[in-house]
């Protein structure tokens, strides 16, 4: 599930041509097709979380990583 803070729309499918705009939104697709296993892949740039992010049992195996040679931040902040 690919995530792109800047080019990336929470209504898309979540693939690489295709990115979610929020974290949130990759995590509720991932969880609903099963986490285990998972991938949700950070593109560069500030990823600002509204909430933060609870992980359960259920998500085991589910892994966040940044898009390769890329350094995303994940941000609790606030945009001004």
């Amino acid at each position: 599930m690919y995530v792109d803070p800047v080019a990336g729309d929470d209504t898309q499918d979540g693939s690489e041509s295709s990115p979610l705009k929020s974290i949130e939104a990759a995590m509720t697709m991932v969880r609903a097709a099963g986490a285990a296993g998972s991938s949700v892949i950070l593109s560069e740039g500030t990823h600002y979380l509204s909430d933060g992010i609870v992980l359960t049992p259920d998500d085991s195996g589910l892994s966040i990583v940044n898009k390769e040679r890329e350094s995303p931040v994940v941000s609790g902040g606030v945009v001004l």
